[in-house]
């Protein structure tokens, strides 16, 4: 079974790992969570080898292997950001951590951001190490604490280098520190919204997280997912603790060793986020519940504790809880009050853990409240968000978004200056009144610069062979943008084209980009809806043209067109009559398709496939373009024995290729030096075994034969060398899922056509490769994308390598 059928939906779970991980661990076990995926890449690093292959300096006398990265701007943001802190002492330095691409760092206010991930890594190859719930950053230096989806992790140099403090390979929701002594700290295991509960467990650390024990936590239920944890100096002396969690809240007047409910006064026990203020040294906690779909109503909001009666108080007031007057709820996942006024609260939405659960996206943002609860104020709504320009905020679309709240931070320095988003950051400095995004800066009304808070699905990419500084750039979510300054600056997608035509059916991924060398300006783009969703036979989708290079666009490939559903992947095969260019679109569940020019209509090319192919990936021979070959993925609902095919005739028929090697095709390129020679990347799946394997093979034969060449199971890139015979590329991605047997992650490079195999991680912030391009004007310059840290550019020697 592919693994990647085994993922679970994007606002679950998205996957990350990072290039420089200091640590690598065996697998140990199986799990369906989309995240997990493994981390281990050092014992490549250090011994040099990976599992199947000799990885060395297998360099030609003439070529140096080495590839140096460098990230592409890109629009900036993007991902899931859960958590922010910012520095006691220093509002300069600000840490962001996601779901996407771990922890990110600005020390100048946020002019410019980097990645800081060095070490995070799991020693059970899980890649929910990069996904951050909370953090905690230490008074007057620079110790930062984080709690991740398998573990805790520490850093004294505020993320430089993180070391593991204790992972168990299980979720910690939360952490907070001791007021009074911010070396100490807790944190408990489990995740709001989490339906994957783990048995609770609580820990104290009493050296700023360097080491953690287990404390007994009597009183809270062992099947709890915890949301949030405060912690404030009682008025009785020592440090108080309050525990929200999905099945009630707990407080603990023994420094977490033993608990009591605290639910008095409220409508249901399902806790999500807590806050504390401290004016004049007595403390008011807060709290906000889930909100719950009732009959005829909604029950949940912000709550007041009163510490002499240990009830709470409903200040919800007018913070709408559901959208009127679609009834849909609204969730809210963040929560923060002034540290010395406890009239002014902030909460701000989220979008619910279960995509099936019914949600109000016209709502979300952030509301504020400065009289206690009395009066909720929206203040970053589409239509209400206020900007110190005095203008609308300038985003991914150039217009004004609803922006989702998913944390909301107040600078422990200056409570006037707050910080709230989740896919964007945006900062006021007057208590939320104005605002400004800080992840990118706008050039021109339709071009951006970003500051590198680059936290996206980059999906496809293509070199515009007429000029050799634009590349045309597809993501997830925001879609098409192209650069040509080498990603210094980007130009958004025509919008109105966009708004009109794709954003009312939901499309908008890119997943495929061709351009056309023949016929200047001559690109086709493929629209979807987001990414993780692409094996699915039902996903819709468009094929766009443009003739002038992207300024304008006309829908060429529909339903009404004779294109059927499904994710596509497409192919531009040149040599066509009238200087008119072969476009063929492969469609996971639907086969493929030839679009007949004279008609715009779409003929379908299946004989010789079986029934609902659920294609992953085609090509054709350089040399002998009615060659062709076509790889199918595992599909529970699409029954498909062989996995390989291959056509002599332009597509009119294929054949099976009765000698490959087992498994899912993910996959095939042709060498444009050696006719008929082929590269196909496999992955077997062994179920009764929970293992994985297979390889990079080839073929010089049209599939007759193969010759493996490596055991990377999970190549998601692969290119070979339009100049440099031998030089091949390979993008050894980690599991969605971990399973047992495998590692060795990260992009390779043979230059004696794979017989060996160097590493090229460094640069690299993210090992979940979509794919790589080589530029037609320079092909030792190569583009990758990622799975959450866009796109990076790559140059085969460095910049001073030379052609043979």
């Amino acid at each position: 079974m592919a693994l990647r059928e085994l993922q679970r939906p994007y606002q679950e779970s998205l996957t990350r790992d990072m290039a420089n991980v200091m640590e690598s661990r065996p697998v140990s076990r199986f799990t369906a969570r989309f995240k997990v995926v493994t981390a281990a890449i050092v014992l490549l690093l250090v011994l040099g080898i990976s599992a199947g292959c000799h990885c060395g300096d297998a360099t030609g006398p003439a070529l140096n292997l080495s590839i140096r990265w460098e990230p592409v701007g890109g629009p900036g943001s993007g991902g899931y950001i859960m958590c922010c802190g910012v520095s006691p002492g220093n509002s300069n330095v600000i840490l962001l951590g996601g779901d996407v691409s771990g922890m990110h760092r600005t020390e100048d206010g946020g002019k410019t951001w980097r990645d800081c991930n060095r070490g995070l890594a799991s020693p059970h190859n899980s890649q929910d190490v990069l996904d951050i719930y909370d953090l905690e950053i230490h008074p007057g230096g620079r110790r930062v604490n984080i709690a991740t989806a398998c573990g805790l992790f520490t850093s004294g140099d505020l993320g430089d280098t993180w070391s593991n403090s204790l992972c168990e390979g299980t979720p910690f929701g939360a952490l907070t520190a001791d007021p009074s002594n911010p070396s100490r700290l807790w944190a408990g295991t489990g995740t709001w919204g989490d339906p994957e509960k783990e048995e609770f467990a609580f820990f104290q650390s009493s050296d700023g997280g360097e080491s953690w024990e287990e404390l007994p936590a009597t009183g809270i239920p062992p099947d709890v997912e915890v949301g949030d944890i405060v912690a404030f100096h009682g008025t009785a002396g020592g440090s108080v603790l309050i525990v929200a969690t999905d099945t009630g809240i707990f407080r603990s007047t023994d420094e977490g060793r033993s608990f009591t409910r605290l639910e008095g006064g409220l409508p249901h026990n399902y806790g999500t986020r807590l806050s504390v203020t401290r004016e004049g040294g007595e403390p008011t906690v807060f709290l906000m519940l889930y909100t719950h779909p009732t009959g005829g109503g909604t029950s949940g909001g912000v709550f007041r504790l009163d510490l002499g009666t240990s009830s709470w108080t409903d200040i919800t007031s007018d913070l709408p809880l559901a959208d009127n007057p679609s009834g849909e709820p609204i969730q809210y996942g963040a929560l923060s009050s002034h540290p010395g006024d406890p009239g002014i609260i902030y909460a701000g939405t989220e979008v619910p853990d279960d995509p099936s659960e019914e949600y109000s996206w016209d709502a979300e943002g952030s509301y504020r409240t400065i009289n206690g609860g009395g009066h909720w104020e929206y203040i970053t709504g589409d239509d209400n968000l206020k900007t110190r320009s005095g203008e609308k905020l300038e985003f991914w679309d150039i217009e004004s978004m609803g922006l989702q709240g998913s944390f909301i931070t107040i600078d422990p320095n200056n409570p006037s200056v707050v910080y709230t988003g989740s896919d964007q950051v945006l900062r006021s400095v007057d208590g939320g009144d104005l605002w400004e995004n800080i992840y990118s800066d706008v050039v021109t009304p339709t071009s951006l610069r970003g500051r590198g808070l680059h936290l996206l699905f980059a999906t496809a990419a293509a070199f515009d062979p007429h000029n050799k500084e634009k590349i045309y750039l597809g993501y997830d979510d925001v879609f098409l943008f192209t650069t040509e300054d080498s990603g210094e600056t980007v130009t958004i997608f025509d919008t109105d084209f966009y708004f009109e035509k794709l954003e009312p059916e939901y499309l908008n991924m890119v997943s495929s980009i061709v351009v056309d060398k023949d016929n200047r300006g001559v690109v086709c783009v493929a629209a979807h809806p987001q990414y993780n969703y692409r094996h699915n036979p039902s996903l819709p989708n468009m094929v766009l043209k443009s003739n002038d290079g992207g300024r304008s666009w006309e829908i060429i490939g529909n339903q009404e067109r004779g294109l059927p559903d499904g994710f596509l992947k497409l192919l531009l095969v040149p040599g066509g009559p009238e200087g008119v260019n072969a476009v063929y679109a492969a469609s996971y569940g639907g086969g493929v398709f030839q679009l007949n020019p004279g008609d715009g209509e779409w003929k379908p090319l299946n004989q010789g496939l079986p029934e609902s192919p659920p294609v992953e990936t085609i090509a054709c021979d350089h040399d002998n373009r009615s060659r062709m070959m076509l790889g199918l993925n595992y599909d529970e609902k699409i029954s498909v024995e062989k996995r390989l095919y291959v056509s002599s005739n332009g597509g009119q028929s294929w054949n099976a290729v009765e000698g490959a090697p087992r498994g899912d095709v993910l996959m095939v390129s042709f060498d444009p030096h050696r006719s008929g020679t082929a590269y196909a990347s496999f992955q077997y799946y062994d179920p009764d075994e929970d293992t994985v394997s297979g390889g990079l093979y080839e073929s010089t034969d049209m599939g007759d034969s193969w010759r493996q060449l490596n055991s990377f199971a999970n190549v998601t890139a692969l290119g070979v060398h339009p100049e440099r015979e031998g030089v091949l590329l390979c993008g050894n991605s980690p599991f969605y899922s971990s399973v047992g047997g495998y590692d060795g992650f990260g992009f390779y490079i043979s230059g004696d056509g794979g017989s060996t195999w160097r590493i090229n991680n460094t640069g690299l912030n993210n090992l979940l490769f979509t794919g790589v391009e080589f530029s037609p004007s320079d092909p030792d310059t190569i583009v990758v994308g990622t799975l959450g840290n866009g796109f990076y550019l790559g140059r085969i020697g460095g910049r001073e390598a030379a052609h043979d």
